[in-house]
């Protein structure tokens, strides 16, 4: 069964970096690096984030080919069909009732994102902005952001980055 640390593990080994170099480029222990790997433990989205930094990957790789599940908080879906040369990054994202661990994160571009269903907080450089569905917005992610769910249901949007 495909895992999200399986598939960090892959990209990881594939890429010849060890776990010592992506702590080092994360801030994230060895110890904790490991133990998601071996899926005994869960990522944030901004560890996840870290992690795709540091292996130069969208975070949406380490959901390839993994069924969704309510083994982790949130699942990207990938709809770039393959297309790996384009200057932007549509995906479906699912972020489980009450999800709101992490901390802001900043990485280059920008995001677009559409409600599909249930309600999604933005935080862009603190400023919080309520997303219910059909709403949009779209940020600067040099800014500090996070996305949030801190209600009782599933939200479901789309998001396109650009990278």
């Amino acid at each position: 069964m495909n895992t999200v640390g399986g598939q960090i593990r892959t990209i990881r080994q594939e890429r010849k970096k060890t776990l010592k170099e992506i702590s080092v480029a994360t801030g994230v222990s060895i110890s904790f690096l490991s133990q998601l790997e071996l899926n005994k433990t869960n990522a944030t989205l901004e560890t996840l984030k870290k992690i795709s930094i540091a292996l130069e990957v969208h975070p949406s790789l380490f959901f390839k080919g993994i069924a969704i599940n309510n083994d982790y908080p949130f699942h990207y879906k990938d709809l770039s069909n393959g297309m790996t040369q384009a200057s932007f990054k549509p995906m479906h994202v699912i972020i489980r009732p009450g999800e709101n661990l992490g901390n802001d994160f900043t990485h280059i571009g920008h995001e677009f994102i559409y409600i599909l269903q249930g309600e999604l907080i933005v935080t862009t450089n603190g400023e919080r902005n309520l997303l219910k569905v059909g709403d949009s917005i779209m940020i600067d992610t040099t800014l500090k952001h996070y996305w949030l769910n801190e209600s009782p249901h599933t939200t479901e949007f789309l998001v396109i980055t650009s990278i």
